[in-house]
């Protein structure tokens, strides 16, 4: 009976070990190599984000702790989670210029606006790849370190126009001639759509229209319109303002239905005929091509309108502009 007891006390026993080996091969497994936690970094640190690039790769932060110099390999963390290695490109006084070199959030975009708070730690590089250590070899050895990144910065104080599609609606003057043949201003309604060809550069076209009383005669009235082209040059000035410079051609046509051409059978002689000739002459007189050039001023009132105010030799308006 002794021998049966002892028997089960080394089987009981074996079991014991074989469980207690197999908690440990199942732990080591759970928790093999991984990404390095907030917890683990060195020299963790609070910067914020002063002006991201428009390729989304640079960041501009603050430097407030000046515990970051260039060439620091650093990650970035928003609520203890890792959101994107980087290497410092430059600094500047309270101000580094990073590169980001590999993300691991899809919301990185939305983590990284202006004004964001980041977590930094520095002197994780044991944490980078071999492929991201060769892509940091490759930014040292490029005019990265060299280039004046914090020229954006300065840049960033006349925000940069981000649409690339205007649609305008405004009233205006539009200049033509009276009955008279005298210069003379006429209400004009104004729409037109401009669009973000390449850089600073934009393309328009424009259409307006307007009702010209007591022309061609002193009993009807005409309708104006007109129609451009133009090419335009944006700057982007301070406090979300963008004046943009134009040339461009602008045709003016007008149309009157209450012009009737006599019957032929009419003498030419006859004051119905002449009443005519002179009218015809005078919308004759009305219709040109000319050169259109002056320039559109954009100020931002909320994200996505403008107010618009246009000065040039071909049309002067005001009005609003939407973006998108």
């Amino acid at each position: 009976m002794w021998k049966n007891s002892w028997k089960h006390f080394l089987l009981f026993f074996v079991l014991c070990l074989n469980l207690q080996a197999q908690n440990i091969i199942d732990d080591l497994q759970d928790n093999g190599p991984t990404e390095p936690s907030i917890s683990e970094g060195l020299g963790q640190f609070s910067e914020e984000v002063i002006l991201k690039s428009r390729n989304r790769r640079i960041l501009i932060l603050t430097n407030q702790n000046k515990s970051l110099k260039q060439g620091d390999f650093i990650s970035l963390f928003v609520n203890d989670q890792k959101i994107a290695r980087a290497i410092v490109a430059k600094n500047r006084d309270t101000k580094v210029a990073i590169k980001i070199i590999n993300t691991f959030s899809d919301t990185f975009d939305g983590l990284t606006k202006r004004g964001s708070d980041l977590v930094i730690v520095r002197g994780d590089d044991s944490a980078f790849t071999a492929q991201e250590k060769e892509t940091v070899s490759s930014l040292e050895d490029s005019e990265l370190f060299q280039s004046d990144l914090f020229g954006a910065e300065e840049d960033s104080k006349k925000p940069s126009l981000d649409e690339n599609h205007l649609l305008t609606i405004a009233i205006g003057m539009h200049q033509s001639i009276d009955l008279e043949k005298e210069d003379k201003f006429y209400l004009h309604g104004v729409a037109s759509y401009a669009l973000n060809a390449a850089g600073p550069f934009w393309i328009e076209a424009l259409y307006g229209f307007s009702n010209m009383q007591r022309f061609p005669a002193s009993d009807i009235s005409a309708h104006l319109h007109g129609v451009g082209a133009r090419i335009k040059f944006n700057l982007n000035l301070p406090w979300h303002t963008y004046f943009m410079p134009y040339a461009g051609v602008h045709f003016a046509y007008i149309l009157s239905s209450s012009t009737e051409e006599p019957p032929a059978s009419v003498l030419d002689t006859d004051p119905s005929v002449i009443q005519y000739n002179d009218e015809v002459e005078l919308i004759r007189e009305g219709i040109k091509m000319q050169l259109a050039a002056g320039f559109t001023l954009h100020k931002r009132f909320v994200p996505g309108w403008f107010l618009t105010i246009n000065g040039g030799i071909d049309l002067i308006y005001s009005g609003i502009t939407i973006g998108f």
